[in-house]
């Protein structure tokens, strides 16, 4: 009786089967436990994030009571955009690498050598929220511990740089008020004085009040002058801060605008500088392991680090 072809195919195909069985066998087992060995060094990858909330006004000056506001939340110029500019701040070189040495980290490649600035900008995305005054920070690393620190630490670096650039900016403006004072004061005396050879010259006098409305208008008017003027050297010390500190030139950092705080920041800066106002006095009337002393102390290092 012949064998059906089917069953002849089949047939073939079992004897090679059994004379092949531990080749095939071998190939099967190495590509399954590479399969393995892959999946098991495959690393997970962490992202820790954050965010940071801009509100269009920031520093308020209280050196004059005529005075309002020392800066804005406002590009230097039209086309620029503020959220940009913190942007590029975080990304900051000096930032960076005040971040890549802080002592908690020191982060390392995977040759175990210092990161540098190029790597950690790879891992670093910081972007604005659409529609919002909200910016967003990212960091990714393989350690989650890592990535939370980095970002904490970041956005550390960049509050306290919030603060050197207000401080600064705080200290110009006084010290452009403090010398158009004399000015504005020798001003008004010429006025007053104009007024009542004015008077004297036409045998004319006017009534008090009169003269004390066009004084009170001359002195709104030269307090408006003195405003104008000391937005224009705020913005100038701005825009010198913001190019020494990022490397750039004066065309480019044109474009970029002060560093802002919000609301809960200002609080900080006003506690702190009460704070360091005590300790001085402190220090002058008791010892340095005086309870007194060291609890400011405490104060003001929990301060700095808020």
């Amino acid at each position: 009786m012949n064998s059906s072809p089917a069953s002849l195919g089949t047939d073939r195909y079992w004897q090679i089967i059994k004379r092949r069985w531990l080749p095939g066998s071998i190939v099967f087992l190495t590509v399954l436990t590479l399969g393995v060995v892959a999946t098991t060094l495959k690393q997970s990858i962490y992202q820790a994030d954050a965010k940071l909330k801009f509100k269009g006004n920031t520093v308020t000056s209280s050196l004059t009571e005529a005075s309002k506001a020392i800066s804005e939340l406002t590009p230097i110029v039209a086309q620029g955009n503020p959220l940009d500019t913190e942007a590029e701040v975080l990304r900051s070189v000096p930032l960076i690498k005040k971040t890549i040495d802080d002592p908690e980290l020191q982060l390392k490649n995977s040759d175990g050598e210092k990161l540098s600035v190029d790597d950690f900008l790879a891992n670093l995305k910081v972007g604005s929220i659409v529609s919002t005054d909200i910016l967003e920070v990212k960091y990714t690393s393989q350690n989650p511990e890592e990535a939370a620190k980095v970002v904490n630490t970041l956005i550390k670096n960049y509050l306290e740089n919030n603060l050197v650039v207000n401080k600064a900016e705080a200290v110009s403006a006084k010290d452009f008020l403090e010398g158009q004072l004399p000015k504005v004061q020798d001003s008004l005396k010429k006025t007053e004085k104009e007024i009542r050879q004015l008077k004297e010259s036409n045998e004319f006098v006017a009534p008090d009040e009169d003269t004390r409305a066009l004084i009170e208008g001359l002195r709104e008017l030269q307090a408006e002058i003195s405003k104008a003027q000391g937005e224009m050297a705020s913005a100038d010390s701005r825009a010198d801060y913001i190019r020494n500190k990022l490397g750039l030139t004066a065309e480019q950092a044109v474009v970029l605008t002060t560093v802002s705080q919000s609301p809960e920041v200002r609080e900080t800066i006003a506690k702190l500088q009460n704070a360091e106002s005590e300790l001085a006095i402190a220090q002058a009337r008791f010892t340095p392991n005086s309870p007194n002393v060291i609890e400011l102390k405490e104060q003001i290092s929990s301060l700095k680090n808020y």
